[in-house]
């Protein structure tokens, strides 16, 4: 069995998988005190399924773009739970676990992530979820100008400005403004098949940007 995470947002993702098949799925919107609630709602995954970590072959963790406090949080919960038990992490892109939420898609799939500042991080994916662009920061505007063709669309970015998007750009329904646990914890375990694990001491959150903090005024 596999866990996947996701705490790149203001939501708290968790998944179980084995086999390719979703046991077990959580979501829920935090604002505050996600580092209290991830643990919560990890030992709830594990009670709900009447296993415990020793059970799990790894963690699979999205590492970025995203919220800069929600991807640490993330991280060094799975750190502190993988290490000590010499289990396994595998590590995927936020972008890539989004477009991967959207079954079977008859278009193009455009990711768009909060940067804050009034700029989003942009991935675009063909049907076959082959990355195109790979996450281009840019202002919601300059999208419309980039993309002249029918595109499914999903994130915090695309929520947050789709009073911009015409009808070139479909909401997928129910629409995701992050990834599914249940999703993450599928491609960790294919990843895995694949021998693709990440270092757990020298993993890092993928910011692309760097943390943009206002200044107080004085």
């Amino acid at each position: 069995m596999w866990m996947g995470i996701d705490t790149s947002s203001y939501e708290i993702n968790l998944g179980i998988c084995k086999d390719g098949r979703i046991l077990f799925e959580f979501s829920q919107h935090f604002e505050t005190a996600r580092s209290e609630n991830l643990l919560k709602i990890i030992d709830f995954a594990l009670k709900s399924l009447n296993i415990n970590l020793e059970n799990l072959e790894g963690f699979a963790i999205t590492t970025g773009p995203g919220s800069f406090t929600g991807l640490r949080i993330g991280l060094s919960c799975i750190k502190g739970l993988a290490f000590p038990l010499k289990k396994k992490v595998v590590a995927i892109a936020t972008d890539e676990a989004l477009s991967r939420c959207i079954p079977s898609p008859r278009y193009k799939i455009l990711t768009l992530i909060d940067a804050r500042c009034g700029e989003v991080y942009a991935s675009l994916f063909d049907t076959d979820y082959k990355k195109l662009w790979d996450n281009k920061v840019l202002k919601p505007e300059e999208i419309l100008k980039e993309i002249r063709e029918k595109v499914i669309i999903s994130g915090d970015g695309a929520y947050r400005y789709k009073g911009i998007f015409n009808d070139n750009f479909i909401f997928f329904e129910p629409f995701l403004t992050s990834p599914r646990g249940g999703v993450v914890a599928k491609i960790g375990e294919e990843k895995a098949k694949k021998g693709e694990f990440a270092d757990i001491i020298s993993l890092e959150p993928h910011y692309i940007l760097p943390p943009r903090i206002k200044k107080p005024k004085l």
